[in-house]
């Protein structure tokens, strides 16, 4: 009898099990996914390992919004606003896994894991990016306007590293101003010897000895004056510091720049468009404006190509070298 009754049972609750599944079909399951829930996305920890972050929407509201969750409990909390805003992003972190340097909204920081305080390095207008210890990690790293920078964490001295340029540099016509000062200067003399002849000329009396004894000194005074200018202009030369190399990449596309440990070689890739390629576009019509708009597509195979090279400065040599292209 007890084996019938369980037989039985065991009976029914198949039978409803499938009655149950019966209804899940490919057209409720396609009609909205909401109902199956929604899964956190972008999990990571806290860099303290004191919380787990991840981004969830249980309310169905079409937007994640961002959640915590403590180790040992089962109940994600909404993070404050407060919580988002001194949330650490990704960045490097020094060999003793104690200090991190991150980006955040264009400036740099560092996060110190055994006192959790956040000290803001730069607040400028211009965008800082790609922040990284260098190999003593006594300097943070990191690049402005397509160039590298060094920030000392002793005195906070800040060094450009590089000295990259959109074009070519323009040098001086060496011929054209040489050829304009000996014109100035055969000016000048062709004037005095025309003074002196002209005084030789006009019987030499007392006032055209004067007139001529005066234009003599005067030219004298003119070039002691050219002279010491020349001096001063060496001189100066001599006192400046050394300029950072300009390196010119003209149109190319700047990419991939590193310091190296030793902080001696700099490497780069410079990335030039194929001349004369064609993009596809592709119509979307689905959009915000109500308008049809074009999506720019990447070219037709066989078409011109995009090419690069990779680059080393030698700090310390002041040369550049190319060591690799296309991509490798």
């Amino acid at each position: 009898m007890k084996k019938t009754f369980t037989l039985l049972l065991i009976t029914a609750a198949s039978y409803a099990s499938a009655q149950k599944l019966e209804t899940l079909t490919i057209e409720k399951i396609m009609s909205d996914p909401k109902w199956m829930g929604t899964s956190p996305e972008n999990v990571r920890w806290s860099d303290d390992s004191k919380k787990v972050y991840f981004d969830w929407d249980p309310q169905h509201t079409g937007r994640n919004s961002l959640y915590s969750l403590i180790p040992g409990s089962t109940v994600p909390q909404p993070a404050t606003l407060e919580e988002r805003r001194n949330l650490p992003s990704n960045g490097d972190w020094n060999k003793k896994h104690t200090i991190k340097v991150f980006e955040h909204n264009g400036d740099i920081f560092l996060f110190n894991l055994n006192t959790h305080r956040t000290t803001q390095l730069t607040s400028t207008t211009e965008r800082e990016s790609n922040p990284a210890f260098s190999g003593n990690e006594t300097q943070v790293v990191f690049l402005r306007n397509d160039n590298l920078y060094a920030l000392s964490l002793n005195n906070g001295q800040l060094t450009q590293l590089t000295n990259f340029t959109q074009s070519a540099i323009s040098l001086p016509v060496a011929t054209g101003g040489a050829g304009q000062r000996g014109g100035r200067n055969a000016g000048r003399q062709g004037n005095a010897q025309q003074n002196s002849n002209t005084g030789a000329q006009g019987g030499g009396n007392a006032q055209d000895r004067w007139l001529r004894n005066e234009q003599t000194e005067l030219f004298e005074v003119i070039r002691d004056q050219a002279k010491n200018e020349r001096l001063n202009t060496t001189e100066r030369r001599e006192l400046q510091p050394k300029r950072l190399k300009e390196i010119a990449i003209g149109d190319q596309y700047l990419s991939f720049v590193q310091l190296s440990p030793s902080g001696r070689y700099i490497t780069y890739r410079l990335v030039k468009p194929a001349d004369g390629a064609k993009s596809t576009i592709v119509p979307n019509y689905v959009t915000a404006s109500g308008y049809t708009e074009d999506i720019a597509n990447r070219a037709k195979v066989g078409g011109p190509q995009t090419t690069s090279q990779t680059f080393i400065f030698d700090r310390q040599r002041d040369t550049v070298y190319g060591i690799c292209y296309n991509n490798c």
